[in-house]
């Protein structure tokens, strides 16, 4: 999930690059949900199976199915195509990352929901 300061960032005059997308391949749904800048946002992360979900602050942003035809055609379309297995399912590590400009987290939590 691209988490961006829009009005202040190149990414943010993309869609597919804005804040609550699939960065390079799904734009958020609604892009005026984004807090002012220094303000926090509420974003979370929903991954069932092949099935993805983007919150950003009560709105649901961004949702795919990894194994849908659309998935692949954005896929094919975006800069991760040339990774071997991009986002295959499985265990995979977290990983938050900044490009030299300050960001902050609070209050981060991963859980595993085991059934429906």
């Amino acid at each position: 999930m691209q988490i961006n300061d829009d009005p202040h960032h190149p990414d943010g005059l993309q869609p597919k690059t804005s804040a609550g997308g699939l960065y390079d391949l799904i734009g958020p749904s609604r892009r005026d949900v984004l807090k002012p800048t220094g303000e926090f946002n509420h974003v979370r992360l929903v991954s069932r199976g092949g099935h993805i979900e983007h919150w950003l602050n009560g709105v649901k942003s961004a949702q795919c199915d990894k194994g849908s035809p659309a998935y692949k055609r954005a896929l094919a379309a975006s800069k991760y195509h040339v990774i071997k297995d991009f986002a295959a399912n499985g265990p995979t590590a977290l990983a938050l990352q900044d490009h030299g400009e300050e960001v902050a987290y609070r209050n981060l939590k991963v859980r595993e929901i085991h059934g429906k």
